[in-house]
């Protein structure tokens, strides 16, 4: 309207005689122009509401053309029929008959009019150019009303049945193309395509706005693949670039906090993201005075990973977090009697005495021993009769794997107890892939008996434990390694639960010197391994080195001669892998267990 006002000024003063351009009679402001649009288009309207003006439009389209077809249904009070126009003229029939069998658009392009209700456009390819060849407008954008506009522009043209259909990205959309034209593919339109990526690319909560060419190269390189190589290889291009691996580092470190029980807050994750930026010199639009990094930022990386959602944790202590880990399983034991306890009955009122009939036996009690993990594995169970001898048919019909024994009174005893034991660690062993040697599990068995027994001053002179030791072999370190370990989680914090003695496990260590310098060897190997790798850390590797450096300074506390043993053949090592300021720093910080670690560096 502004070129078509100065068009006009310089036809009625000529270009030598322009008035100035402060003029506001000659060149109003923009306001002034809009007001005067508006109001010559209010004069033209019938009515103010824009259904009554439809209505008596309609009616003069019916007379101008009357090979038109229309359908129009108005929305009405106390009729839930959500509002419906539908739109097709003669030579848009004709156009869709010819070129509409082969490829169909439908393209809503009510937000480019900025309108509240949806309009959709149905077009087609001609031989000259693009035409619109059906038109209407529905209450809403959903599969319903788009379905039904739909049905009708089918029902005036009973041969339309398109091979393809091309749409932006709409599930709504796409689900009635697929449901009304049955057989037809749908695409997704290029240029919605583009569209998007441009639109998102350029907010500043995706944070990639400087960064937009590039990642706009790599995704067209992926959407333009032409074989299943090229995608491939475009995929592994997106997977390799910066901005990726930033988020997905960002992504598998809050997983790994929430796995390890130490989840990050949103404020959390803004800080890091700040942090990350300012430290890779990457622009952002963080707030430099709060220093954290936008909200809308941690709205956007939610929304592009669904798997994430913002819960409110349950309280855990730390010893439940170590002691009870995905391989603990829970062991319980119930008594069950043959007879059956009869259970309340309908009965009539004032009657004194009600019966029920059940076996004429005194009730004999049997014990069931079953273990189950939190994860939901299942160890066969254990049956223990009140008898003297022990008879398979007395199994008959139990799970698959159920063991059987015998007692005085049908309860546990400490031999059936050490039977049960090995009964579980051979399944336990089956279930997680370990292959437990017998000679193994009987040691094991041994160590859980004895320990609680076992006086903390332990003497020379104990053939208890010279006797379970001349069974051991420099093959069987790693019995050691979990003993230590399960000392460490059970007595953590100094927990009211003492399962295993750490006087017991001290003079243990001390009548194995060489067995604790291959033990040892092995722990520091271990340190090294964790502290080489260029991965980022998940909680269980965290809880490995943690139990590494633990174990070590538990040997070198109550063992003179591995200390030495350490301070001649391991101490460069030490100093270099695990001292080293480089890998020091490399420790993920927010794991709080990093910060107990730090001052065992030194003893250790």
């Amino acid at each position: 309207m502004r070129r078509l006002l100065n068009i006009t000024v310089n036809e009625m003063f000529g270009k030598k005689n322009l008035p100035s351009r402060t003029n506001r009679r000659f060149y109003p402001r923009t306001d002034i122009i809009r007001s005067h649009m508006v109001k010559e288009r209010l004069k033209q309207r019938y009515s103010n509401i824009d259904q009554d003006c439809l209505e008596i439009k309609i009616k003069e389209w019916k007379e101008a053309d009357s090979s038109a077809n229309i359908y129009f249904r108005p929305k009405e009070q106390g009729n839930s029929a959500e509002l419906l126009f539908v739109y097709q003229a003669f030579w848009q029939k004709k156009l869709l008959k010819k070129y509409g069998n082969e490829m169909l658009f439908l393209d809503a392009t009510y937000k480019t009019t900025r309108y509240s209700l949806p309009l959709f456009f149905l077009v087609v390819k001609t031989n000259v150019d693009y035409q619109i060849v059906a038109t209407f407008v529905s209450e809403s954008e959903t599969f319903e009303s788009i379905s039904e506009a739909l049905v009708i522009l089918k029902s005036w043209n009973e041969d339309l049945q398109p091979l393809y259909c091309m749409t932006d990205y709409c599930n709504a959309e796409i689900r009635a193309l697929e449901t009304i034209f049955i057989g037809c593919k749908v695409f997704i339109c290029d240029f919605h395509r583009e569209q998007s990526w441009d639109r998102w690319l350029k907010k500043l909560s995706s944070g990639c706005s400087n960064r937009k060419d590039d990642i706009l190269c790599i995704l067209r390189r992926l959407a333009w693949s032409k074989s299943i190589d090229e995608e491939e290889n475009a995929q592994r291009i997106l997977e390799q670039s910066e901005f990726w691996k930033a988020e997905q580092n960002l992504l598998f470190y809050i997983k790994s906090m929430e796995e390890s029980c130490y989840g990050l807050s949103i404020k959390d994750i803004r800080v890091i993201v700040y942090e990350y930026c300012k430290r890779n010199k990457v622009q952002h639009p963080s707030n430099k005075a709060t220093k954290l990094a936008g909200k809308d930022f941690v709205a956007g990386f939610l929304k592009r990973h669904p798997s994430l959602s913002l819960r409110k944790p349950r309280a855990v202590s730390l010893n439940r977090v170590f002691g009870l880990n995905k391989t603990v399983f829970n062991c319980d034991e119930s008594g069950i009697s043959c007879v059956h306890k009869p259970v309340k009955v309908i009965a009539q009122k004032g009657k004194h005495v009600v019966s029920s009939v059940t076996s004429r036996e005194r009730g004999v009690t049997t014990t069931v021993l079953i273990a189950m993990s939190a994860t939901g594995l299942y160890v066969p169970p254990m049956l223990v009769f009140k008898r003297k001898r022990m008879k398979n048919s007395l199994l008959d019909n139990t799970p698959p794997g159920t063991i059987g024994g015998c007692s005085d009174n049908g309860w546990i005893t400490t031999e059936l107890f050490q039977l049960f034991i090995q009964h579980l660690v051979k399944y336990i062993g089956c279930i997680f892939g370990l292959n437990y040697s017998p000679l193994f599990i009987k040691n094991l068995v041994s160590c859980c008996l004895l320990v609680p027994t076992i006086s903390p001053n332990i003497n020379s002179d104990n053939h208890e434990l010279d006797a379970l030791l001349a069974t051991w072999s420099n093959t069987q370190v790693s019995l050691l390694y979990e003993l230590i370990n399960a000392a460490y989680q059970f007595n953590w914090c100094y927990s009211e639960v003492i399962f295993f003695n750490t006087t017991f496990l001290a003079e243990l260590l001390n009548r194995q010197q060489e067995k604790m310098r291959i033990l040892t060897s092995y722990l520091i190997n271990q340190l090294k391994l964790l502290l080489s790798t260029k991965q980022p850390w998940s909680a269980s590797s965290a809880l490995n080195f943690y139990c590494c450096v633990y174990l070590l300074n538990f040997i070198c506390e109550n063992l003179g001669e591995v200390k030495e043993h350490v301070k001649h053949f391991h101490r460069e090592e030490i100093k270099y892998y695990i001292c080293k300021p480089s890998n020091v720093d490399a420790l993920p910080r927010n794991f709080p267990v990093i910060w107990i670690l730090l001052p065992l560096f030194k003893k250790v």
